[in-house]
């Protein structure tokens, strides 16, 4: 990138500082970037310094064109962090929104924000011990084996639904899945959501209330990224585009705050994908999302948490029938998509639906916690499961039920299996 600086016409902006060590300067802060986190599609999460020695982390956008704060989606994530902070809602704490350009816009955006120590769901899950190799999907499977393993999972979903249900009251997490819940205490579990730009804000929405909430997807309008494997059936039904080749979903959603910004043109320069799927509804109808849809994509997390092996809807993709069936049709890049839709329905080339082979393949299938190994335990699971699972989203329990049935399942383990040994503490 060229040394040449200019500010553009984003506020808070600072050219990143050649003159000194350092590698940004932000504010009062002087930033060193001490290593990469992972990536997305929104860009690059870094592990920094300041000069004081504190970490922090910073979310880097590619390099692009900067234009308006108004269609910056890093600037959007920075706004809805402020807003969650304030509501008490477990997110990384905003510190500072920052751009920097050359002479032609061409530059990057970044926020910096607290380091958030912990480690996401999936590795929570795969670091639990007592695993061993599953032939049949190639990945080693944790199950759970023992009292203090059970209490752990079930105490780290109950802080997974308590995170959803602060974020309730001013939003909802549209790509929630286990890489953006951080597990902050391996003892006592507490969950962190991370990357807020798949949050939909409730005054996005028109609405104080989420929890039923109908949401008319519009073209014309603001976009909302989420991920094939963890979606809901009305979630699905938003979906007006699809990215094949990274397997990405984007909704519609009929907002507020941003109607007046975007257009067609803007919303497709910005994205640069190849995006072919048309919008499956007529823009006059609606379709039910908030409480009830988190719940079910919850729901794909816990078979997650308490099966110990990866699941989502991806996992139908592994299914040779249902491979099978779309290769035929040369739609095998968004079978989750297309088996969310049709959930409940009898699929006559499979003898069964999409619902029926997921919970033959995803639910807890070894450890207490199957319907096969645990007894009251497994059946207790498989129905709290079901209720998630249910198509019609006025049948799924709400986010207070959930706790209430987990509790319900820690007392049964008590009460079936005696107290831990001194032996299991290894299991923590």
């Amino acid at each position: 990138m060229s040394t040449s600086k200019k500010e553009s016409n984003i506020t808070n902006v600072n050219a990143k500082d050649y003159t000194t060590n350092c590698d940004y300067k932000i504010g009062n802060y002087q930033i060193w970037v001490e290593e990469s986190l992972g990536s997305g599609y929104s860009g690059t999460v870094h592990r920094v310094t300041d000069q004081s020695g504190r970490a922090f982390a910073l979310k880097l956008s590619k390099e692009k064109v900067i234009s308006t704060q108004k269609n910056d989606n890093l600037f959007e994530e920075y706004q809805k962090l402020l807003v969650l902070s304030r509501s008490y809602t477990p997110v990384p704490q905003p510190k500072a929104f920052f751009g920097y350009a050359d002479e032609h816009n061409w530059g990057q955006t970044g926020i910096l924000m607290e380091l958030v120590h912990g480690v996401s769901l999936r590795e929570w899950v795969n670091q639990r011990p007592g695993g061993y190799h599953d032939p049949s999907s190639g990945r080693t499977v944790h199950p759970i084996t023992n009292t203090n393993c059970a209490y752990l999972r079930l105490d780290c979903a109950i802080a997974v639904i308590e995170s959803l249900s602060n974020l309730q009251r001013v939003g909802m997490f549209v790509d929630m899945k286990p890489r953006n819940l951080m597990i902050t205490d391996s003892r006592r579990p507490r969950c962190c959501l991370v990357d807020a730009g798949g949050m939909v804000m409730a005054a996005d929405l028109g609405t104080d209330d989420l929890t039923l909430t109908y949401v008319q997807p519009m073209k014309h309008r603001s976009l909302m990224e989420t991920t094939s494997s963890y979606l809901s059936p009305e979630l699905a039904c938003t979906v007006c585009e699809f990215d094949r080749g990274r397997g990405r979903l984007f909704s519609h959603f009929k907002t507020t705050t941003h109607e007046n910004f975007y257009d067609t043109e803007e919303i497709y320069s910005s994205i640069r994908r190849n995006l072919t799927e048309a919008n499956i509804l007529n823009e006059n109808e609606e379709v039910f999302m908030g409480e009830a849809s988190s719940v079910f994509i919850f729901g794909l997390v816990m078979t997650e948490m308490f099966g110990g092996q990866r699941t989502g809807l991806t996992a139908l993709t592994r299914v040779p029938a249902v491979r099978q069936q779309y290769e035929s049709q040369q739609k095998c890049t968004d079978v989750e998509f297309r088996c969310v839709l049709q959930w409940n329905e009898y699929i006559p080339e499979l003898g069964c639906s999409y619902k029926d082979i997921f919970k033959e393949k995803c639910y807890p299938r070894s450890g207490w916690f199957s319907k096969a190994g645990g007894g009251s335990i497994g059946l207790a699971v498989e129905s709290l499961l079901d209720s998630c699972f249910m198509m019609d989203p006025f049948m799924r329990p709400r986010f207070e039920e959930v706790v209430l049935n987990l509790n319900k399942i820690k007392e049964l383990v008590s009460r079936v299996h005696t107290k831990t040994t001194q032996g299991d503490e290894n299991y923590l």
